[in-house]
Order: C-alpha cells, then sequence, then structure tokens
C-alpha cells in the first residue's frame, strides 16, 4: 500500500484562492492522502467556503494567527502520514507533483526534502494563468547569508530540467518525510515558532542537513504558484511582515551558524550589513525595531542554538558547501 501523505494547507484571508487550490489537492493522482486545512483566523468567508465545499476535508479553526510556524506545528502533531507537505493557498499543483515526490522518497531513504519546480502565475477570475517564469527550484544560501529561491525570476527554457540535491525547499509547498522532522524538531516545534513567518522552511532545512538529511529537487513535480511576497512587492507588503523577513535572517545565523564558517566569510556577511544598515536608516527605519526584537529574543535563540549544535551529526565543511 502508498504511504500515507499529509497535505497541510494552512489559510487566512484566502478566499480567493481555496477553492482552486484543493481541487488540485483532490486532482492528485496519488490518492492515499490525509487532508488538514488550518485556519489562522480568517476575517472572510475562507471557512465558509471550506465547510460548504470541500466537507469531508478535514478543518480546524484557531482563535488566533499562529504563523506558518505554529498552523503547520499543530497539523503535523495532528497528522498521520509517513511525509508531510506544507501547502500555500496560492500554489495550484499539477495532478502528478505528490506522486513525484513520493517516489523519490521512496526511492532514497536519505532524502529528507523533496522539493518541485514552482512556475509563477497570476490569478484571474478564478483561473490561474502561467506567466512562464521560475518562481523557485529550491534554496540557494549565500555568502552574506541571504536566502534565495533558486532560479527565481528567470524565463523557465528548460534550465533546471536536472533531478539534483540542492539546501533546502521553498515553503510554498515543501515536503517532509516524518521521521526528518521528528529527528529534527526542537522541543514541540518542527517549524521555530519564534519566526511566525518567513525563512522557517530555510532555518528547518539547515537543521535537517546538519543531521545528514538531505534535500532533492524534483523537476517533473511542477506547480504554479502566485508569490505575493516578493522582491517586485516587497514594498506593497505590511511593514510587520517586513521587519519578521529581515529579523528572521538574524535568527538564522543565531540558531544555525558555525563560528568558522562565519569568520571564512566575514567579508561577505560584513559588507551585505553596512548596505542593510543604511538602507535601514534611509529608507524603512521602521525596520530599526527588527534589531531590538532580535535583542529581546537573543536568550531564546542561543538556547535554541546549543540544542542545534548538540544534533549536529555531519562533519566541518558539510553546510559550507552549500554557500553561493
Amino acid at each position: 500500500m502508498d504511504p500515507l501523505v499529509t497535505v497541510s494547507l494552512l489559510i487566512r484571508n484566502h478566499s480567493q484562492y481555496i477553492e482552486a487550490c484543493l481541487k488540485t489537492v483532490l486532482a492528485q493522482t496519488y490518492k492515499n492522502l490525509q487532508v488538514i486545512v488550518t485556519d489562522n483566523d480568517s476575517t472572510d468567508d475562507s471557512v465558509d467556503i471550506v465547510r460548504s465545499r470541500f466537507p469531508l476535508v478535514r478543518l480546524v479553526c484557531n482563535k488566533k494567527n499562529l504563523g506558518y510556524s505554529g498552523g503547520h506545528n499543530k497539523a503535523i502533531r495532528m497528522s498521520d502520514g509517513a511525509y508531510f507537505m506544507a501547502l500555500n493557498p496560492d500554489v495550484f499543483m499539477t495532478p502528478r507533483f505528490i506522486e513525484e515526490k513520493v517516489r523519490r522518497f521512496e526511492e532514497d531513504p536519505s532524502v529528507g526534502m523533496v522539493d518541485g519546480k514552482l512556475l509563477r502565475a497570476e490569478f484571474r477570475n478564478g483561473k490561474v494563468i502561467a506567466t512562464g517564469m521560475i518562481d523557485s527550484t529550491g534554496l540557494l544560501l549565500k555568502k552574506n547569508r541571504k536566502n534565495t529561491e533558486r532560479g527565481s525570476g528567470e524565463r523557465d527554457r528548460g534550465q533546471y530540467e536536472n533531478q539534483d540535491f540542492v539546501f533546502g525547499p521553498f515553503g510554498a509547498a515543501p515536503m517532509y518525510r516524518r521521521k526528518m522532522l521528528e529527528d529534527t524538531k526542537l522541543g514541540e516545534e518542527y517549524f521555530d515558532e519564534d519566526f511566525f513567518a518567513y525563512r522557517e522552511e530555510v532555518d528547518l532545512a539547515w537543521r535537517g542537513q546538519l543531521r545528514g538529511w538531505k534535500c532533492l529537487y524534483v523537476p517533473q513535480a511542477v506547480a504554479c504558484h502566485i508569490h505575493a511576497y516578493n522582491p517586485e512587492t516587497r514594498k506593497s507588503q505590511p511593514r510587520s511582515l517586513r521587519r519578521m523577513q529581515f529579523r528572521n535572517r538574524y535568527f538564522l545565523m543565531i540558531k544555525n551558524e558555525r563560528m568558522r564558517d562565519m569568520v571564512l566569510h566575514l567579508p561577505y556577511i560584513l559588507g551585505f550589513e553596512l548596505m542593510a544598515l543604511a538602507y535601514v536608516l534611509v529608507r524603512e527605519p521602521f525596520l530599526i525595531r527588527g534589531y531590538c526584537e532580535v535583542l529581546k529574543a537573543m536568550p531564546r535563540m542561543r538556547k535554541k542554538r546549543r540544542l542545534v549544535c548538540g544534533m549536529r551529526t555531519v562533519p566541518d565543511g558539510a553546510i559550507r558547501r552549500w554557500f553561493v
């Protein structure tokens, strides 16, 4: 029998996407699915849409917004699947998306994470319109410790058609082996709830890599993604989200960084920090609060760092090779 896959769809005021997204979930060629929809205290009709149009889907309603981390953590604890996929409501999968990922997991027990090819799309009148541009083919970590999506913004000309290993899966539709999630969790947290939203999948991938788990990019697993937050749309996003995205980069480094690697890449890191500080002071001074939040959270981050350091099983240089 095929292993059970849990699909965790996290929603918050996403009524325009929910029906189209869930239809692609239910149209998957892979049928042994457990679908959990978690609502993070929506104020629109998101919950009513799920209840009325998808009565067989398990619906969980949170009384407050738990963020990406808290919402998916709750679903993981409720789930039974051998594999867990965290799904954004603005992702629309092709029919073999899940099947292609599961097949690669089953072929290699050292693979703890699988990512697919996400293509940028627009949503018009209830229809998904592909743009021909790549949204992500896996996570990249730069030497300045900024993470980005491989291939993002490039026109899809078939340049990412080879299956290969990447640092980690992008957070819009990552799939994880349940064994890896249990192996890398800190306390009861799989995704770090201090992050709330943004870069939490990078943090989890980093821990996975430290424990020797691999992430495989599978180009046959294709989906479209609206991707509301990207460099082009950043300024239209709420300040609170921009601050979290800014702050969480420091959380990543405090928790997971190896001092030897930081010293090696110090010119890149310092150069980025000087540019970031200048940008904050001149263009977005509200981000100064992000620095303050990092300082306030430092005791918790240092405690988590000690746990992460104790989990490490890979040799020196195993993580360094991913910095580009």
